[in-house]
């Protein structure tokens, strides 16, 4: 089963997760990480780190309600960070939460810590001089069988505080589910590679607590404290140790944080540390600085407080009849890479990386490697792409960008707050009779542009608004647009040469003019036509007139003179 998960959809390819990633099980494939499961020592992490909540946690929970639907008897071991998560002063009342939710019984996971420490005890005197590494926290105990296998003969061959109590608790509760409870998701590991040997089940107070406030259960506050039990403090740094009884000669040392670990690994191999016990633990602070803390708004010294008073390591410990084996085998799971690789291979890498020279490897980290050569490598070994340098990417887009605004046949110039000219193109250096884009680089627009323009879009709402000019010193007509960016810290004017279609449009309409007025003079000329030969049409017409009148009279006066004879 798969402890951690990744969701594709909700990664913004930040690379975080792989920054943070100690022991960098990750692989970036078409932009996306993916966790290399077979390396990874489930510390958390890339979940913790992970802005977009892209790595998740795969719960166990749904299979534990099952379970207790079924009927099935299902115990629980509590970690004793509980003091620390759960506002309760005893165990009493996580012990009723947990029954409210179905389950059988609860028991602390401190009872499996004391048998560690006594085991531990015996091993340190039979160390005759070699340094014994405590293997409780199980980051630790991957990261040296996974990684840095040489530590492996120095690491404690004992069980977990948590696999030494899910043994007690078979004695104690035959046939039944056990359910280990801690702040830890490595535990889920140590389930699933020592189901006869651990719990069952582990969940963190995370998933707890929400199944609880699903069900409406609350862990009481009003109960009574529990007796201080010294194998309590096994979560907290050094709290093992604390709990061992020390002898003469031995150094007790402890250490938390995976970096400080494994440079104490390292020594510890090269022989540079003798007659000791090193406690050692992933997370700073111990369990109490595990992944459900950091998520928890909870001061780490307030949380050690709360355990160091439930310890009281002069107080007494648990009592317990169970006899188990707690021997545990340490095995080697390392997965040999190639050591060397061509020097050839990594200087294509960088060249393909834009990285020509020692110079240019700046080895700022951002791709999640410390140096551009272990990015290199890692490119290589098909672990990340030349995309995650994001330096070369910017330089690269920007290039790319440049090449795109300088043919642009727009004019475009772009300043900053200042008024400053921060970039400018091709087109726009031709409008403004410029022979070289430095010389007016960096210096006031107001050289080549009334600055106002721009002080008109700082003093707006919008983010751009659009205009039309004719600058007389440059004889052009502009067709401008300005905008700016959302924080209105760059400021930007596109500019289009309308000169050639504003003087085509001015031709035309001087040739539209002038066919209007030749139109209008041949009217004219047409209508003082028409009125001539109507003028002669109608003298015409009056003459005609006067003719037939005068034929008609003619016509009866003969008529008249008939009639008289």
């Amino acid at each position: 089963m798969e402890i951690l998960k990744f969701n594709q959809d909700a990664c913004k390819n930040c690379y975080k997760c792989v920054r943070y990633c100690p022991v960098k099980s990750m692989r970036v494939y078409k932009g996306l990480p993916q966790i290399i499961h077979n390396e990874c020592i489930v510390c958390g992490n890339c979940v913790s780190v992970c802005p977009q909540h892209a790595k998740y946690v795969v719960s166990e929970v749904k299979r534990i309600k099952e379970l207790i639907r079924a009927g099935k008897q299902v115990v629980a071991s509590v970690d004793s960070t509980y003091l620390a998560y759960f506002e309760t002063p005893g165990f009493s009342g996580v012990r009723q939460a947990l029954r409210t939710l179905g389950m059988s019984e609860a028991y602390e996971t401190a009872e499996g810590a004391q048998l560690v420490e006594r085991q531990l005890e015996i091993l340190v005197s039979r160390a005759e001089g070699r340094p014994v590494i405590t293997s409780g926290c199980p980051s630790i105990v991957l990261y040296a069988e996974k990684h840095f296998p040489e530590a492996l003969p120095y690491l404690a061959p004992v069980l977990s505080p948590m696999q030494a109590h899910a043994q007690i608790l078979r004695q104690r509760c035959p046939g039944a589910v056990i359910v280990y409870i801690s702040p830890c998701i490595a535990r889920k590991e140590e389930t699933k590679d020592f189901e006869s040997v651990g719990a069952d089940y582990a969940i963190t107070f995370d998933e707890l607590a929400a199944w609880m406030a699903e069900a409406g259960v609350k862990v009481p506050a009003d109960v009574e404290p529990d007796e201080p039990k010294i194998s309590r403090g096994y979560v907290v740094t050094g709290g093992v140790e604390d709990g061992m009884t020390h002898l003469i000669g031995v150094d007790y040392l402890a250490v938390d944080t995976l970096d400080d670990c494994i440079k104490v690994m390292k020594c510890v191999a090269d022989g540079g540390l003798t007659d000791c016990v090193i406690e050692m633990s992933a997370c700073h602070g111990n369990c109490i600085g595990g992944m459900v803390f950091s998520r928890k708004d909870r001061n780490l010294l307030e949380s050690r407080k709360r355990i160091e008073n439930a310890s009281a390591y002069n107080g007494g410990d648990y009592d317990i009849s169970e006899r188990i084996d707690l021997y545990r085998a340490m095995e080697d799971h390392h997965i040999r890479k190639e050591e060397d690789v061509p020097d050839s291979a990594i200087t294509g890498i960088l060249r393909k990386m834009g990285k020509f020279t020692a110079e240019d490897e700046i080895d700022c980290g951002l791709c999640g490697y410390a140096t551009c050569r272990e990015s290199a490598r890692a490119i290589y070994e098909g672990r990340a792409e030349v995309s995650m340098c994001l330096p070369y990417m910017k330089e690269k887009a920007e290039t790319y960008s440049e090449k795109i605004i300088n043919v642009s046949p727009e004019g475009i110039i772009t300043v900053s707050k200042k008024l400053k000219v921060k970039q400018i193109n091709n087109a726009a250096c031709r409008i403004f009779g410029i022979k070289d884009p430095s010389d007016i680089i960096g210096y006031p627009v107001s050289r080549i542009m009334d600055e106002y323009d721009f002080v008109k879009l700082m003093s707006i709402d919008d983010t751009q608004y659009t205009d039309q000019i004719f600058l007389a010193e440059y004889n052009v007509y502009l067709e401008r647009i300005f905008i700016c960016d959302p924080q209105r810290t760059m400021f930007t004017c596109i500019m289009r040469d309308v000169t050639r279609s504003r003087q085509r449009k001015s031709q035309v309409q001087k040739t539209k003019l002038h066919a209007a007025d030749i139109a209008d003079n041949i009217a004219d000329k047409q209508l003082r036509i028409v009125h001539e030969i109507a003028s002669l049409l109608g003298e015409t017409a009056a003459e005609t007139k006067v003719a037939v009148h005068d034929l008609k009279e003619a016509i009866l006066l003969d008529e008249d003179d008939d009639d008289a004879e």
